[in-house]
């Protein structure tokens, strides 16, 4: 029986072997299991900062967002204003336009009854009611014209 029994110590044997080279496999792959993830873990602390900077980048944003809503608003309104001074400008610069038409009508006018009055007067310079009213419509048409002018030249 003695060799019988040295086989199965020899079987038991080989068996011990087989499992502590099988364990010896899983811890070794355990290990390098445990290396991988330490590599992709990143220290708690390096976590929190990335935390705290994200949060304060968001409360930056939202700072930022309402400051922009804010400018957006004061943009509108400045668009607002912008519109209802154009329109009053135009409705200013249309009544100008009327009165402007107006003086030039009446400057026509003044000017023929200049013509009027020169020809009614041709030949008789000497009498003095006649140079005067002459003089003075002169006078009125020059103003006339002058106002006209600075008026032109200012539109353009």
């Amino acid at each position: 029986m003695l060799g019988g029994e040295v086989q199965a110590n020899n079987l038991v044997y080989n068996q011990l072997q087989d499992l502590i080279q099988t364990q010896q496999r899983v811890l070794a792959t355990i290990r390098e299991t445990m290396i991988t993830k330490e590599r992709e873990l990143i220290p708690k602390e390096q976590y929190e900062e990335v935390v705290n900077d994200l949060e304060n980048e968001r409360l930056q944003h939202a700072k930022t967002q309402a400051l922009l809503n804010q400018e957006s608003e004061k943009l509108q309104f400045a668009l607002g204003e912008i519109d209802i001074l154009t329109n009053q400008m135009q409705r200013e610069k249309k009544s100008f336009e009327k009165v402007l038409a107006s003086i030039k009508n009446k400057a026509l006018k003044e000017s023929t009854k200049n013509d009027k009055l020169k020809s009614k007067c041709n030949g008789k310079f000497s009498s003095k009611h006649c140079w005067l009213s002459v003089f003075l419509q002169f006078e009125v048409l020059n103003e006339t014209q002058s106002f006209l002018h600075t008026v032109e030249v200012s539109l353009a």
